[in-house]
C-alpha cells in the first residue's frame, strides 16, 4: 500500500513511509530514518514533522471527511528524550485525544527499537475534501 495516496509530501520532505497498524483512534507509522538523510542534523523539527504526518495519513486513511490536507496550528508539550541513531527505523505512535470539527488535538510518540524518543501534542487544522466545500 503506497503511503503517497494518503500524504501529499514527496521526497525528501516526506517522512512517514508504512502504515504498521491502526484502529479507530490510534495509528502506527514506520519512517525508513536511515533514508532520511537531509533530517538527521535536525532531528527534533523532523520528529515533531513525522507527528504531524502521521496524523494527517490516519485522518486520509480513516475517511473521516478529511483529505489528510491541513496544517499544523500548534504544538505543545513536546519532551525530546534521546536523539535517533541514523542506521535504525522510526515508529510513530499517534492517538487523537479529541476535536472540534475539522480542529484535532493528537498525542503523538517516535519509538527507535522501542525506546521513546520524544513525546508531545499537535494541534491540527483539517481542510474538508473539495467536493464538500462546493456543497456548503
Amino acid at each position: 500500500m503506497s503511503i503517497e495516496k494518503y500524504l501529499p509530501h514527496r521526497d525528501p520532505i516526506r517522512l512517514i513511509d508504512k502504515i504498521i497498524s491502526h484502529d479507530e483512534a490510534s495509528i502506527i507509522c514506520q519512517v525508513d530514518w536511515p533514508k532520511k538523510k537531509f533530517f538527521h542534523n535536525n532531528s527534533h523539527t523532523a520528529m515533531i514533522e513525522m507527528i504531524a504526518q502521521a496524523s494527517a495519513v490516519m485522518m486520509a486513511y480513516k475517511k473521516t471527511g478529511q483529505d489528510g490536507l491541513g496544517m499544523l496550528t500548534a504544538i505543545k508539550n513536546f519532551n525530546f528524550i534521546a536523539t535517533p541513531n541514523p542506521s535504525d527505523n522510526l515508529t510513530v505512535e499517534i492517538t487523537v485525544e479529541g476535536g472540534l470539527g475539522q480542529h484535532k488535538i493528537v498525542n503523538g510518540t517516535v519509538y527507535q527499537q522501542q525506546k521513546s524518543l520524544v513525546k508531545g501534542r499537535v494541534f491540527l487544522y483539517l481542510e474538508t475534501k473539495h467536493s464538500e466545500k462546493q456543497n456548503e
